[in-house]
């Protein structure tokens, strides 16, 4: 089978253009690096938006994951998410480095109902190399999930999100920033 290259466009692209191309790009390789967990948690978007995981992921992320500041493009990490669904969002996260671990607590209002909700963390570095991250981590009940930092180099600023599945799979919570920390020394 012989296909042909597309002709090279002589017109020049707007300004417009070349910004929704480098949006497109960044948001790809952040949706890339978190792809098992962009399935999670918009999968329940597709049955309203008639649209895939990832592509509602990608509308998203690149209608509100920017801003423009001195006339450079840079990404919104607070406004950046992996997750979108109706389960009670995560509350009151903190973020700590402990030892060569990284400790994610958030409260739990003793809904039992929702204590068997698993938690669903992103750790994304600054840059959008490297990705930390479960789909199957810990309760909401235990109220704190712990993730291994070996092998991050010291210096590295990871940013840190937080988001539930239910227990059946079938729904999910907004994916919530919880911050970000620049990681010490690790202690093996």
């Amino acid at each position: 089978m012989v296909i042909s290259l597309p002709k090279a466009s002589k017109k020049k692209r707007s300004m417009k253009q070349l910004l929704n191309e480098e949006k497109m790009r960044t948001i790809q390789l952040f949706l890339s690096k978190s792809i098992s967990l962009i399935r999670k948690g918009f999968s329940l978007v597709p049955e309203i938006e008639r649209m895939s995981a990832f592509n509602a992921a990608m509308s998203y992320n690149k209608k509100h994951g920017f801003i423009i500041e001195n006339d450079v493009l840079k990404l919104n990490f607070e406004n950046l998410m992996f997750a979108q669904g109706d389960l009670e969002n995560p509350k009151n996260l903190q973020v700590k480095q402990v030892d060569s671990a990284i400790e994610i607590t958030w409260d739990f209002s003793g809904d039992w109902e929702r204590g068997t909700d698993q938690s669903m963390i992103l750790l994304i570095d600054d840059t959008l190399d490297h990705a930390i991250g479960t789909a199957s981590g810990a309760l909401r009940k235990a109220k704190k999930e712990v993730l291994s930092l070996v092998g991050v180099p010291p210096g590295t600023t990871l940013h840190i999100y937080t988001a539930f599945i239910a227990d059946d799979r079938i729904s999910v919570s907004n994916s919530v920033y919880g911050g970000y920390i620049k990681v010490k020394q690790a202690v093996l």
